[in-house]
């Protein structure tokens, strides 16, 4: 009969195996260090194999050890995280979005997830990048553009956009159809201005037409320089309804929207079921903005 192995041993052994020291995992599991060496002997006799190779001043793992720590490390992590939910502990979720999208709209819609789930603690990480590699975060909203319809598994909101500007500017432009465009400085915030020039396509107007005034990094910024009266910004409703609400903003007249891209939503491979949740509350309240927009 062999040796009875205790999963107290697994983690200790993954602890060494991390810190590449018995005293550094002394320290995180605030034991001795004979402590720690006893275990990882005791588990190495269980196992009938040496875990480690004990070189002068660190341990490395041997294959079977590399093996050990390959196959345990997965299950202590989904362990952990059993434990936390069975004693009602925080769950962190962690979430990548880009910049404006959060700025806009997550960050101050967040207080509605919180009051259902409160003992959620969001990390939230913010990019300008679309074409990050998924799997860094449990939600991961990405930007994709052009009109094409996402995989509707993904699709978390189609970007519909209008011309928005300072109401003052459109006073003193004398605008009154398309004709006068020219009239009216366009803010830039993409990179090679890709959505003034989507923009134009859809509505068969030439490229040159507009006036391109200030560059703007995040179309945060363009919206902040838009309610001084710098120019006109590329906006959906849904990160401009406060400055609608208020007037600082208003739509160009007589013009039709037009669908620059959609955000879509992705689940990382590490997502548990907190992340399934706030996916599906992501959803319900972007479906409620929408019908905002169109009632």
């Amino acid at each position: 009969m062999g040796f009875a192995i205790s999963l107290n041993a697994i983690r200790v052994f993954a602890t060494v195996a991390r810190h590449g020291s018995i005293a550094a995992a002394a320290l995180e599991l605030s034991v001795t260090p004979s402590a720690v060496s006893h275990q990882v002997k005791t588990l190495e006799t269980a196992l009938g194999s040496a875990l480690f190779h004990r070189d002068a001043n660190r341990l490395r793992l041997t294959a079977t050890g590399a093996r050990l720590f390959d196959d345990s490390t997965p299950a202590l992590t989904l362990l952990d995280k059993a434990i936390a939910r069975a004693r009602h502990e925080e769950e962190t979720l962690t979430l990548q979005v880009p910049v404006t999208f959060a700025v806009r709209w997550l960050i101050p819609a967040l207080d509605r997830f919180k009051r259902t789930h409160p003992r959620a603690r969001i990390r939230l990480e913010t990019t300008q990048q679309s074409d990050l590699p998924l799997g860094t975060a449990d939600i991961s909203i990405r930007y994709q553009r052009g009109s094409a319809e996402p995989e509707e598994s993904t699709l978390l909101y189609p970007d519909v956009c209008i011309p928005a500007l300072a109401p003052r500017l459109l006073a003193g432009s004398g605008y009154r159809d398309l004709s006068d465009l020219p009239r009216l400085p366009a803010l830039q915030a993409t990179s090679g201005n890709w959505d003034w020039l989507f923009w134009l396509e859809a509505l068969k107007l030439p490229s040159d037409i507009l006036r391109m005034a200030e560059v703007f990094d995040i179309d945060d910024a363009a919206i902040h320089a838009a309610v001084a009266g710098l120019g006109m910004v590329l906006a959906t409703p849904l990160m401009i309804r406060a400055e609608q609400r208020i007037g600082t903003l208003v739509p160009l007249p007589h013009i039709k929207p037009v669908r620059l891209g959609s955000y879509t939503v992705h689940l990382g491979p590490a997502a548990g079921p907190l992340a399934r949740k706030f996916r599906r509350w992501l959803r319900t309240a972007l479906k409620e903005e929408r019908g905002m927009e169109s009632g």
